[in-house]
C-alpha cells in the first residue's frame, strides 16, 4: 500500500547548520539558492500573486527545474495540480484627504497607504467616520447610533482582544467589510492597532477570510501618521482611541468632520486557475519506496498594485521554495539513495489561507494511510 507518512513544510528560509554530516549535504549551495530567490522575488514576477502571470512564470520555472533534475511528475503525467482561486488585479489606486478649506493632500501608494488585496473598485469622496473595530458582536456594536450611510468608515484592522469572536463564528476582515457595507458604508479605511508592541505598517495582504466579496467597496490600509492627520480636527490620536475602547470595552464611534477621496480600479475574478507544483524522487527499497516523505514550501506571495509597487516575498516564501529546489537537486545530482520516496512540492495560495496545501492534502497524489506514523517520534 502506498503511504504518505508526514509533511515537512518550510515556511520561511532554509538554514543548514555546519555540523550536519548527512552525505551530500555539503553540496547544498547558498549561491544557487540566492539566485533562485533573486529570480522569484524579481520585479518581473510582480510578487507572484496566485493566478497572476508572474505566478504562472514562477511555477513554470520551478516545474522545469524539477524536470531537469529527473523528478517524476507527481500527478500522473503532470507536475501541476490545478485548482481555482479568487483573483483580484489592482490597476489604479489613489487616496486624498481634504482640509477644512478644501485643499487636498495626496497620499502615496506604498508609503502612506496600500490597497487591501481584495479591495473592491470605486470612486468615493465623503466624510470619514471612525468606527472602532468595525464590529457588532453581542452587546458590542460600533455602528449603534452612528450613521455611516454613503460614508468612508475607518476602523482597526486587527480584532478587538476583548471580544470573543469565536463565539460568533469568527470575525474575519471580509466579515467586517460586509458589515460596514450592510450599514451603508461606501469605502473602508483600515488602520493598525497603535498600542500593539510592534504596530503593523500597511502591508499587502490577500488574507480576507470567507464570505461575500464587495466589488464596489474600495478598501485601503493607512499608516498611523495618516490616521492621526484624519483625526486632528477632533484633536484625537489613534492610540488614545484604542486605549479608550479597550479599557471600557465600549464603542467610541464618531464623525471626524474630515473628507477623504478613495479611487481604486480592480479586476476581480471569482475563479482563476492556479496550481501546486510537485515532483517525486523515488526511493530504492522495494517495500519502503511506497512510503513517501513530503518536503514543501509555498511559492505564491501577494502580488503588486497599480503598476507602481510590488511585494517581492523574498523570505515569504521565495527562500523556502529555493530551499526545496536545492534539496531536490542535491539528492538527484549526488545520487543520494533513500529507502523511502520523497515528494517535493511547492504550494499555491498560502497567502490567502493555505488553500494550496489543503488542495494537496484533500486530493493527494497518492493515498493517505488512515493512521500515518511519523518516522521521528
Amino acid at each position: 500500500m502506498k503511504k504518505i507518512l508526514f509533511l515537512i513544510l518550510f515556511t520561511t528560509h532554509l538554514s543548514v547548520a555546519q555540523t550536519v554530516t548527512i552525505p551530500g549535504i555539503e553540496s547544498i549551495s547558498s549561491t544557487n539558492m540566492l539566485k533562485t530567490v533573486e529570480f522569484l522575488a524579481s520585479e518581473k514576477l510582480q510578487g507572484r500573486l496566485s493566478g497572476s502571470p508572474g505566478y504562472y512564470e514562477a511555477a513554470e520555472y520551478m516545474k522545469n527545474e524539477f524536470q531537469k533534475i529527473g523528478l517524476k511528475p507527481a500527478f500522473g503525467n503532470d507536475y501541476y495540480q490545478y485548482f481555482y482561486t479568487e483573483y483580484n488585479e489592482i490597476t489604479s489606486a489613489g487616496f486624498t484627504v481634504f482640509d477644512n478649506s478644501g485643499n487636498p493632500r495626496i497620499y502615496e501608494l506604498g508609503k502612506d497607504f496600500v490597497c487591501r488585496g481584495f479591495t473592491g473598485s470605486g470612486e468615493i469622496k465623503s466624510e470619514v467616520v471612525f468606527c472602532g473595530y468595525g464590529e457588532a458582536l453581542g452587546d458590542y456594536n460600533d455602528y449603534q447610533n452612528t450613521d455611516v450611510r454613503n460614508k468612508i468608515v475607518m476602523f482597526f484592522k486587527q480584532d478587538a482582544s476583548f471580544l470573543k469572536q469565536e463565539s460568533f463564528g469568527g470575525a474575519t476582515l471580509r466579515h467586517r467589510v460586509n458589515l460596514a457595507v450592510k450599514n451603508g458604508a461606501k469605502g473602508i479605511i483600515l488602520v493598525s492597532k497603535p498600542n500593539d508592541r510592534n504596530p503593523q505598517k500597511p502591508i499587502g495582504s490577500v488574507m480576507d477570510g470567507d464570505g461575500e466579496f464587495q466589488p464596489n467597496c474600495p478598501v485601503i490600509h493607512i499608516d498611523l501618521q495618516t490616521a492621526d492627520e484624519i483625526l486632528k480636527e477632533k484633536k484625537y490620536k489613534i492610540k488614545n482611541l484604542q486605549s479608550v475602547i479597550d479599557s471600557t470595552e465600549h464603542p467610541f464611534s464618531f464623525n471626524t468632520g474630515v473628507t477623504a477621496e478613495i479611487e481604486i480600479k480592480a479586476q476581480y475574478e471569482k475563479e482563476r486557475k492556479t496550481m501546486n507544483i510537485a515532483g517525486i524522487y523515488e526511493g530504492t527499497d522495494d517495500s519502503l519506496k511506497n512510503e513517501y516523505i513530503v518536503i514543501g514550501a509555498h511559492l505564491d506571495h501577494v502580488g503588486g498594485q497599480a503598476g507602481k509597487i510590488y511585494f517581492p516575498g523574498a523570505n515569504d516564501n521565495a527562500s523556502g521554495s529555493a530551499g526545496v529546489l536545492e534539496i531536490a537537486k542535491t539528492f538527484a545530482e549526488k545520487g543520494i539513495k533513500t529507502k523511502r520516496s520523497i515528494i517535493f512540492v511547492l504550494f499555491s495560495n498560502e497567502e490567502s489561507g493555505l488553500q494550496g496545501a489543503k488542495q494537496f492534502i484533500n486530493n493527494p497524489p497518492l493515498p493517505l494511510t488512515p493512521d500515518p506514523q511519523p518516522l521521528i517520534p
